[in-house]
């Protein structure tokens, strides 16, 4: 039986060059059973964390009534996770930080402990150097293994991709469609 599948898709470009990679992991992950559902977080209106550990105190998510009450119901049906985000001005996209930020709830609901998922990253940008994914690597590192404890499965990184299907010019589709594959 395949595992359900949660995809964060950050890009604020339906169709731009991060989400074909997630489109094709999707049909590699699909093609091997697995259940996948994705999410727009463009579409979805996540504010930041306010901080104000009400999640804490009150033993629900968050006090905010935002898209995030629609992701919260999803993380727990998932075994998996895929993240997808563009990088920008040298980070995560605006949307896909929002929303790690709020899984600070979840933890303050559980004793800070987090439910156990399989996650996988995929990224693309503008800028090629050897560097480019260093420090939004690191964090998803120290984000999947310290705090929310998640098995890392793989990250793809394609650089040198700045219009809206430059990715077609490179092997990252196939190498995302692999990747679907071997979760």
């Amino acid at each position: 039986m395949g595992k359900k599948v949660l995809v964060l898709a950050s890009s604020p470009r339906v169709d731009g060059n991060s989400d074909l990679l997630a489109q094709a992991w999707t049909r590699g992950a699909e093609e091997k059973g697995h259940q996948v559902k994705k999410v727009y977080l463009q579409q979805l209106q996540i504010r930041g964390c306010l901080g104000c550990n009400q999640c804490y105190r009150t033993g629900k998510p968050c006090i905010q009534q935002d898209g995030m009450q629609e992701i919260y119901p999803l993380l727990e049906w998932a075994d998996a996770v895929l993240l997808v985000s563009p990088i920008y001005f040298s980070w995560f996209s605006a949307q896909f930080k929002a929303c790690l930020d709020r899984l600070y709830a979840i933890g303050h609901v559980n004793g800070y402990r987090y439910p156990h998922k399989e996650c996988m990253l995929l990224m693309t940008a503008e800028d090629d150097r050897p560097t480019t994914f260093d420090l939004a690597l690191a964090y998803y590192q120290r984000l999947t293994d310290r705090v929310l404890k998640w098995t890392d499965r793989g990250s793809l990184t394609v650089g040198g991709v700045v219009e809206k299907g430059d990715i077609k010019r490179t092997n990252g589709l196939e190498k995302a469609y692999l990747l679907g594959q071997s979760l």
